[in-house]
Parts: structure tokens; sequence; C-alpha cells
């Protein structure tokens, strides 16, 4: 569930998160992963539709992009 600490900051053009659904682990694979992302990437993840991931995304990045059930973070 760490493997984010196996890579330094801004080291992916490119991070999509699909794992549990609830909201404890969707903010911790925010706050682990999102930092990896380089300036100009583009990060993303599943199921938008499930509550716990929904109030996750809202609660830390406020607005995002939404493709179907995928949403998406452009890192500027």
């Amino acid at each position: 569930r760490v493997f984010h600490k196996n890579y330094p900051d801004k080291y992916f053009d490119f991070i999509f998160i699909d794992g549990g659904h609830d909201y404890e682990t969707v903010i911790e694979d925010i706050k682990g992963w999102y930092p990896k992302l380089k300036p100009g990437g583009v990060f993303a993840g599943h199921d938008i539709d499930w509550p716990g991931v929904n109030r996750a995304v809202k609660g830390y990045f406020g607005e995002f992009n939404i493709r179907g059930i995928t949403w998406l973070i452009n890192y500027i």
C-alpha cells in the first residue's frame, strides 16, 4: 500500500489510481501519489461514482474533470 515511497517526488507524467473505494483509502492514495506527479502531468482515477471516491477527490482537489466514471486532474 505504500509503493509511492519507492519513488521520488515529481517522477511520473501520468498516475492512475484505482485501489480501494472507501474515503480513507482513496485519500491516502491521493496524498501519497499526487506529490509523485511531474508539473504538467495528469493524475486520474476510477469510480468517481462511488461515494468514498467522490468525497476524497472533491475534498482534496475541489474541482476536477470527469470522463465517464474516471476523474482527472491536470497538475499545474
